[in-house]
Parts: C-alpha cells; sequence; structure tokens
C-alpha cells in the first residue's frame, strides 16, 4: 500500500501544477481580451483601417444588427469612404475559452445621432466577438451583433 502514496501524491501535486499554470493563462488571456475589445472599439471610433487591419483576420466576418453579412475588406472600404460608425459601449459579460478560441459575450449600447439632433438615440444589442490566438496575439475572427429591447 505505502508504495502507491507517493506515486498518488506525485500525480495529485502535478495535475495541481497543471491545472494552476492553466488557470493563470486564462486570467492572462482573459485580461488581454478585455483591453483588446477596448482597443478596437476605439480604432473604429477614430476610423483607424491601419490598426483595425492589424487586429483583424484577414476572414473577419461580421452579421451586423442590421442582418447583413459583411466581411473585412467590405467594411474597410466603407471606412475608407467616409463612414463613421457610431459610438458603443460594450458590457462583457462572459468570456469562455477553449484551447486557442475565446468566444465574448454580452451587451452593448450603440449611440446614433443624425445630424441636428441633440441627443443621440440608443440602440440595444447583444453581442458575440470571437477571437482566435495565431502566433500569440489574439485577433479577431468574427462577430454577430442582435438588437433587442432590454
Amino acid at each position: 500500500m505505502k508504495k502507491y502514496i507517493l506515486p498518488f501524491v506525485f500525480t495529485v501535486l502535478l495535475m495541481s501544477t497543471i491545472n494552476l499554470a492553466q488557470a493563470q493563462q486564462h486570467a492572462s488571456d482573459d485580461l488581454k481580451i478585455r483591453e483588446l475589445e477596448k482597443t478596437w472599439t476605439a480604432f473604429l471610433d477614430k476610423n483607424d483601417t491601419i490598426a483595425l487591419k492589424n487586429i483583424w483576420t484577414e476572414e473577419y466576418v461580421v452579421n451586423n444588427a442590421n442582418g447583413k453579412i459583411v466581411t473585412r475588406k467590405q467594411i474597410l472600404n466603407i471606412l475608407k469612404g467616409g463612414h463613421v460608425f457610431s459610438k458603443v459601449d460594450r458590457n462583457i459579460e462572459r468570456i469562455t475559452f477553449n484551447g486557442n478560441i475565446a468566444v465574448v459575450m454580452g451587451a452593448e449600447t450603440e449611440f446614433q445621432k443624425a445630424d441636428g439632433e441633440k441627443s443621440a438615440k440608443q440602440l440595444k444589442r447583444r453581442f458575440t466577438n470571437i477571437w482566435v490566438k495565431k502566433d500569440n496575439d489574439w485577433k479577431l475572427v468574427a462577430r454577430q451583433a442582435t438588437p433587442v429591447n432590454f
């Protein structure tokens, strides 16, 4: 019986170390994704197409709040044409990791202000953003935004 105790204790310690390392990595990745969510939104607010190209993958695709699927190329062309996206406040409710993929879910409010209006119209949405880790960098690969009333 004693000969089994040492391997058992070793196995438990090894598994605890692995679990701790994974938890630390997830905590680090969680902070990085939260930072990137703010960063890419700021780039969009500034129409910074060069910075957005660095955050979005080549395959970046959006199912937008208008029910249209648009690609990275289409969005960049819209921005280069002078379109300014409305300010958005995003509330991340959950980030789930699966290997090198992070799924971000939450609620957001878009503040649309037409020319001549004093106050902005608030549009509420639910969102899902999908990030992939490539070469130790997180890149946004897909997004879904759905209008809701809440």
